[in-house]
């Protein structure tokens, strides 16, 4: 069973996690602030408290319209299955709650540090790069200036977060963009948006306007 926990442990990941609206993950109840340990085995889809290294993993878990999302830090015994940025550990603590618009904005950072593949979507960081992502529940995410980045399929997530970047998604999944100022040098605003609504229509491409809404581009 698992209970919560006050003791410090020193080997840690951070990570972010998704919950229902009632901040429960698995019919287990979290709440901020706190730290929960695991007694038992500690593998990964299956036993421990599951978060992600990647924010954007998150939604694939728990859809944006129903859910809630927090920055945590992962501890203990961890495992990973490879398939995305989930990990399951022994210790979790539940550290601050995040708003969507923050969640983007640290899958901002966290795409522009990486910068490399990683699970069952791609992530490009140099100039111009591009990214894609077939499969459902696949991400693409391009960090670079001018970098594009597209997905197919149910519950796939394009993220453009870098200088001008552009993204395209089908119907049934959803696009993240960035605008920033001074040449790249300041992030501005940050836009997300499901395929049909807010005007994101699917297979049509858009760039952030300075104004924080999408527009539509020829690329």
């Amino acid at each position: 069973m698992a209970k919560a926990k006050t003791n410090d442990v020193s080997a840690t990941v951070e990570t972010f996690k998704g919950f229902d609206k009632n901040l429960q993950c698995r019919d287990f109840q979290f709440a901020i602030g706190d730290t929960f340990e695991h007694e038992g085995q500690v593998v990964a889809c299956s036993a421990g408290f599951h978060a992600v290294e990647m924010p954007l993993d998150a939604l694939t878990y728990y859809p944006p319209c129903t859910s809630r999302y927090a920055e945590t830090v992962s501890a203990g015994k961890i495992d990973k299955d490879g398939q995305d940025s989930k990990i399951a550990s022994a210790q979790i603590t539940i550290k601050a709650e995040l708003s969507l618009g923050e969640l983007t904005r640290r899958a901002v950072a966290w795409v522009a540090k990486k910068a490399k593949e990683q699970g069952n979507g791609q992530h490009s960081s140099g100039y111009r790069g591009h990214a894609s992502a077939a499969g459902d529940y696949g991400h693409a995410s391009a960090a670079g200036d001018y970098g594009h980045a597209s997905v197919k399929g149910q519950n796939a997530i394009a993220c453009a977060l870098g200088f001008e970047g552009t993204a395209k998604a089908e119907a049934g999944g959803a696009i993240m963009l960035a605008y920033y100022e001074n040449c790249g040098e300041t992030l501005v605003h940050v836009f997300a948006s499901k395929v049909g609504e807010n005007g994101i229509e699917p297979g049509k491409t858009y760039r952030l306007g300075p104004d924080g809404k999408p527009v539509e581009v020829t690329v």
